[in-house]
């Protein structure tokens, strides 16, 4: 799907999360000790720093804030279900590891932290579930698109979107030079040349090219003259693998190169951000152990 603010709505979701985590684990501190405020140089702080590391680790882990509008709702609730649960048993491992007593950490404020923020966080996925359900056509930028090219290609990006009708896709019709690919007459908007014309005149937003490699030229004049009246221009190839699994494309150069599964320590920022969180939560145990 396509949507007008993912990125904020990520950022939300992971500052609502954040929140609630050191929301439960302040008020399980007020319930185990209950003062007045919070004692600034208490030994419970490192812990709420491991706490906010080992959920930003687990969120990694899952993929939790990966496409969070494009989930399902049972998508999304076992997605924080897995995160939870390697959250618990990675906050499990290090206190056994390390030791509760040496900072003053109960078994009681562990249980009411770690149940207090599972149920907040629960209740607010559903409360985001809600607001996206009733919320999705604000949400949504939806575009109009044409096909260009009936062969089995372009069926199955037709049946794609017809079948996922909430994919903020509207398909207008399909452009062949062979009008009999196109079984439904009311969806076959004219020949392969007569693409551009009919886009700048209806004003549609992209243009899907499901073409054989045999036909590359038209390809390549399509591309050119999209290019040039700013259209958006979308190759399917001619070969893909029938999976389900997300796919990645780099250049070489001129040259598409596909890849089956993400590497994302390839990415620079995921190294350094890698090495970070490595430096940083090694700095903390070591000051744990002296």
């Amino acid at each position: 799907m396509i949507y007008r603010y993912a990125t904020y709505i990520k950022t939300i979701n992971l500052f609502v999360d954040y929140t609630l985590l050191n929301i439960s684990m302040f008020i399980s501190y007020l319930i185990i000790n209950k003062p007045t405020i919070w004692a600034i140089g208490n030994r419970h702080l490192p812990i709420v720093l491991v706490f906010n590391l080992i959920w930003l680790l687990s969120a990694n882990v899952t993929g939790l804030y990966k496409q969070v509008l494009n989930k399902d709702s049972i998508s999304t609730y076992r997605g924080f279900f897995k995160t939870y649960l390697l959250f618990v048993s990675l906050i499990c491992f290090i206190i056994t590891v390390i030791g509760i007593k040496a900072y003053l950490i109960t078994r009681d404020y562990l249980f009411y932290s770690l149940i207090l923020f599972g149920f907040l966080a629960g209740v607010w996925k559903l409360v985001f579930l809600a607001i996206r359900k009733s919320k999705r056509n604000m949400l949504m930028d939806s575009r109009n698109i044409v096909i260009v090219g009936a062969g089995s290609i372009g069926k199955d990006v037709f049946e794609y979107f017809k079948f996922y009708k909430h994919s903020g896709y509207k398909i207008l019709g399909f452009f062949d030079d062979q009008p009999s690919h196109v079984t439904d007459s009311e969806l076959y908007l004219g020949k392969v040349s007569d693409c551009i014309n009919y886009v700048i005149t209806h004003k549609a937003d992209e243009i899907f090219c499901a073409l054989p490699l045999s036909q590359s030229k038209k390809i390549e004049q399509l591309m050119l003259d999209a290019d040039k009246h700013l259209i958006r221009f979308k190759i399917i190839p001619e070969y893909y693998i029938n999976s389900k699994r997300s796919m990645f494309v780099e250049n070489f150069d001129h040259i598409p190169v596909i890849s089956i599964r993400p590497e994302p320590l390839e990415s620079m920022l995921n190294r350094f951000v890698k090495r970070l969180f490595d430096i940083s939560f090694s700095l903390f145990v070591i000051l744990f152990f002296f």
